[in-house]
């Protein structure tokens, strides 16, 4: 499916004013980047894994979102 500028303008009329200037300077940024996701080509992995806090607040986040298996049994007792 090809993304065309209508299916833009679309999801901007969806934004509602707080959120414009954002989405301004993102593709103010998108428009001045050759490659805008080049800088994470390179960046290291995070050496730390997510203490259990951490872990829980990113759960919480992600609230319906897909759970893992592993989660998913140990909720259920498997």
């Amino acid at each position: 499916m090809a993304i065309t500028k209508e299916d833009l303008y679309k999801l901007i009329d969806q934004l509602n004013e707080a959120k414009i200037p954002f989405a301004y300077d993102f593709l103010k940024y998108l428009i001045q980047q050759d490659n805008p996701f080049k800088v994470y080509e390179n960046m290291p992995a995070d050496p730390l894994p997510m203490n259990d806090e951490e872990r829980e607040q990113w759960e919480k986040k992600n609230e319906g979102e897909l759970t893992s298996l592993k989660r998913l049994k140990k909720e259920l007792g498997l």
